[in-house]
């Protein structure tokens, strides 16, 4: 007589590059201390981390273990693709703290390079105590004082996963969101860029 036995096999993938937070119990994270180190100092010195590498070293699993408890109502975390505009980021941010955004097309001037091409968003925060509390914005640019100062107020955590996959618009508008994020004492909102390459400088856009 022949006896079988169901065994469990566990992958390369399983074990060191677990996808999502919290791990399986099957999963074992594999500390990364200087890593995690170095995100530690970005942050206490104000500054923005560029995560960076190959495919499947990791990157994204160590962002989310750094801030597995941070608030999930303020941390918002979204995957970017070739069709990702700045715009878009700026209504998944605002939707995730509770605002209604109305899209509004435009047209993008060329001749000053105005922002805003593909939309405008307003926001309308839901009910408050059981009261109507309604504030309304318009976001017409990467800079506009109205928008930092919600993500300012709602702590923000702000994690932008595969970066490289972005345009070249999209990462100078980024540039200039960042540029207007720093520009006073405020340390929020805080950003994060992930993106396979073994190179920062194809994740950024220089000002």
């Amino acid at each position: 007589m022949v006896w079988f036995e169901k065994r469990e096999t566990l992958t390369a993938y399983d074990v060191f590059t677990p996808a999502r937070i919290p791990l399986d119990d099957k999963q074992t994270y594999v500390n990364r201390e200087d890593a995690e180190g170095k995100l530690e100092e970005c942050f206490q010195s104000g500054l923005i981390p560029v995560v960076y590498g190959e495919y499947g070293v990791g990157k994204t699993t160590l962002v989310r273990r750094y801030f597995r408890n941070y608030p999930a109502e303020s941390n918002v975390f979204l995957t970017i693709s070739a069709a990702t505009t700045l715009p878009q980021v700026f209504q998944s941010v605002l939707e995730h703290i509770g605002y209604r955004v109305e899209v509004e097309t435009t047209t993008k001037d060329i001749r000053n390079n105005s922002f805003g091409a593909s939309a405008v968003v307003r926001g309308e925060i839901g009910e408050t105590y059981g009261t109507e509390k309604t504030e309304r914005i318009a976001v017409g640019s990467p800079t506009d004082a109205g928008l930092l100062k919600i993500m300012q107020k709602n702590e923000i955590l702000l994690i932008l996963d595969e970066v490289h996959k972005a345009t070249s618009e999209f990462k100078t508008e980024l540039s200039h969101f960042i540029k207007a994020a720093r520009s006073d004492s405020s340390r929020f909102p805080l950003l994060v860029l992930t993106g396979t390459t073994m190179s920062p400088d194809e994740l950024t856009s220089h000002d």
